[in-house]
């Protein structure tokens, strides 16, 4: 994850490692895939769970390349395809459905999210 401040012009990235190679000369080579941009923490959790802190799963929502939305979450989490959720972002809740997970790596795994609300 790139996060940058407002002065620089740059906006969050989200991308994940695939490759690491050291060099020869020490170096090392490392290849990054980027999968979303303009990400931005966000807590998860299942409709009508909201006073239970021990229900409430920490997440990033993301923009997808294909200006599709995506949620990062950590690979404990108790998730899958086609569950309703609500996502706690800017201080209100937006009610949203968890598609096809897109990826799946050894600390997180991502969703499609779909939902009327998010713009």
């Amino acid at each position: 994850v790139r996060f940058a401040g407002e002065n620089e012009g740059l906006k969050p990235i989200i991308g994940y490692i695939t490759r690491l190679d050291r060099m020869p000369d020490g170096e090392v080579d490392v290849a990054i895939v980027k999968t979303a941009i303009n990400g931005e923490p966000v807590s998860i959790f299942q409709p009508g769970q909201e006073n239970s802190p021990n229900d409430i799963v920490p997440g990033i929502l993301a923009r997808g390349l294909e200006d599709d939305w995506r949620l990062f979450l950590p690979r404990h989490a108790k998730y899958i395809a086609g569950t309703p959720a609500i996502i706690k972002r800017n201080g209100g809740n937006t009610p949203v459905r968890l598609g096809n997970i897109l990826l799946t790596k050894s600390g997180f795994m991502a969703f499609e999210v779909r939902s009327p609300a998010l713009k």
